[in-house]
């Protein structure tokens, strides 16, 4: 499939809003909530993150420090070493590639229509209005654009400047389940899947724009994961990938009209929270859309 593919392009502006209503149909299959852990393994990160959790339940989130002892009592195949971990009780994590199959799923439940295999060349413009896109294929009229591409997003618009950053991640297969939520410490985390595998990310490595993994990507993790969980040495290695990510120059993703063109709509940028933004990215950008068809 082409980076660029119209997948979908919506017909109906109102069934953008009805997905939502569909997805618990499929959220067993690509959701599992059982919480997260970011580690502290010195007495200066442990401080830090306590004063971090005094602050978030100051702000009303489920979250409160776990010293070492509960820690390796709930999640005892980490580090002995560990100092505690900030725990996110009612956080959870989802399979990017599940969740992106029930949004599809549901999008063409609801009479959306998907164009594989057609690329965007240009935006269609009369003065300052976007009216439509040409594609490799066919020309499409609209009164609203919206471009959701990713790091691709500068092809079509060049004014976004989106900044590549590529990550690299693997995954292990381990005989007996190691952990049971998802841990994090600085920039590695380790997710647990079903079927006894753990995914472990990812690391960061700004303006490269291949999905090339490399071997020091590989070693970096590897030895990151292993000093959260020893254990893992002794797992075996399935696979590993690489992709790109979009970042913007400031650092905060583009979501709603654009400054710059009438009917053009911004959802791109998110960087690594792309699937953590999905839902209240489609909330925003379809109430956007239904407020400007409600009052043309």
């Amino acid at each position: 499939m082409q980076r660029w593919s119209l997948r979908p392009i919506i017909h109906s502006i109102g069934s953008q809003k009805k997905v939502g209503t569909l997805l618990p149909l499929y959220h067993r299959s690509f959701s599992i909530q059982k919480g997260i852990y970011e580690l502290a393994f010195t007495e200066e990160e442990a401080v830090d993150l306590k004063r971090e959790a005094t602050k978030r339940r100051d702000q009303g989130e489920a979250v409160f420090w776990l010293p070492a002892h509960d820690l390796l009592r709930k999640e005892p195949a980490l580090s002995p070493l560990v100092k505690g971990a900030l725990y996110f009780e009612k956080d959870a994590q989802v399979s990017p590639v599940k969740l992106i199959r029930a949004l599809y799923q549901s999008a063409k439940i609801l009479g959306a229509e998907v164009r594989e295999h057609t690329s965007v060349v240009q935006l269609l413009q009369t003065g300052n209005r976007v009216t439509g896109v040409v594609t490799t294929k066919e020309t499409f009229h609209a009164d609203s654009i919206i471009v959701a591409c990713g790091v691709w997003s500068s092809d079509i618009e060049p004014s976004l400047k989106m900044v590549p950053v590529k990550g690299e991640c693997l995954s292990f297969k381990t005989k007996l389940p190691l952990l049971t939520g998802t841990v994090k410490y600085k920039n590695c985390y380790l997710v647990p899947k079903r079927e006894d595998r753990i995914f472990v990310g990812a690391t960061s490595t700004p303006h490269v724009f291949n999905e090339e993994v490399t071997f020091s990507g590989l070693f970096e993790l590897m030895e990151k994961a292993k000093q959260i969980v020893p254990e893992l040495s002794g797992a075996v290695f399935e696979k590993a990938w690489g992709g790109i990510r979009p970042q913007t120059l400031s650092g905060q993703p583009y979501i709603g009209p654009s400054p710059h063109k009438e009917g053009l709509i911004l959802a791109t940028g998110h960087y690594r929270n792309g699937i953590l933004l999905s839902a209240i990215t489609g909330k925003r950008i379809a109430d956007h859309i239904e407020s400007e068809v409600y009052h043309s």
